[in-house]
């Protein structure tokens, strides 16, 4: 699958591999499941798509089917401003890349 983050329509879009659209996660709002600003995106091992939304300062967790599982906050002990960019590791681990800005 192909996933493709529509900052100015606050959207995740899902595309097979074939470019066939598939679905549409998410969406205007602040509460769980809605966006902001979605910027970077990860998919784990098991389907799940991790989406950073740099306004929120939060990652959403998806499932493979786009129902909404849970949030992540990324501001507290780490000063986290802003999530750039995000990877898995072979563990299923997320890995999230920061700015801080003074």
């Amino acid at each position: 699958r192909m996933y493709v983050s529509d900052i100015k329509r606050a959207e995740i879009l899902v595309f097979s591999n074939m470019g066939e659209y598939v679905r549409t996660i998410g969406g205007a709002g602040s509460g769980p499941g809605e966006f902001q600003k979605p910027f970077g995106m990860a998919v784990g091992l098991d389907g799940e798509v991790f989406v950073s939304d740099i306004s929120r300062r939060v990652v959403q967790v998806f499932g493979e089917d786009g129902a909404y599982v849970q949030s992540i906050g990324l501001s507290g002990e780490t000063g986290a401003k802003v999530s750039r960019g995000m990877a898995i590791d072979g563990e299923g681990r997320l890995f999230v890349g920061e700015n801080r800005w003074s």
